[in-house]
């Protein structure tokens, strides 16, 4: 692994590692791709797995206030 900015929020880290490229995300900085499955974080501070729909939003029924993208599954299973 090479040092290099991490491409998720910028901070330094060793390129590929998971130490900064899983951060909670607030909706008002920006929103996951349509229909992408990430992990929430509510206003009541409960977390699942949710994914957002331009037409429909969220569908939770509560207020995401943070999102953040799922890891990549183990290799036994790609």
């Amino acid at each position: 692994m090479s040092e290099k900015q991490c491409p998720c929020c910028g901070g330094n880290g060793l390129e590929g590692s998971d130490c900064q490229q899983q951060r909670w995300i607030p909706v008002e900085e920006r929103l996951p791709e349509t229909r992408d499955p990430v992990l929430t974080l509510w206003v009541s501070g409960m977390q699942s797995v949710k994914q957002y729909d331009e037409q429909h939003g969220w569908n939770t029924g509560a207020q995401v206030t943070h999102w953040m993208p799922l890891p990549e599954p183990p290799e036994a299973l790609l």
